[in-house]
């Protein structure tokens, strides 16, 4: 709760704009509710699901997106 993650997620989403990237998707546990809010704070936009991605436990990924315009990231 030191708003590690999130600096890690910005640093990398710096490097990935550096290179040219606008374009980042995840996946993360459906019941990962901490995760899930933070790259929501991100501005991560829910995109689907996949059924029964994760094992021990079973459990569907939400797959998350995020597109950054170039003119107003």
């Amino acid at each position: 709760r030191l708003g590690i993650a999130y600096k890690l997620m910005n640093i990398l989403e710096e490097k990935g704009h550096e290179r040219g990237i606008n374009a980042f998707f995840l996946e993360v546990r459906e019941s990962n509710d901490k995760a899930i809010k933070l790259y929501e704070k991100l501005g991560f936009k829910h995109l689907g699901k996949r059924k029964n991605f994760y094992e021990k436990p079973r459990e569907d990924a939400l797959i998350m997106s995020k597109i950054i315009n170039k003119d107003n990231n």
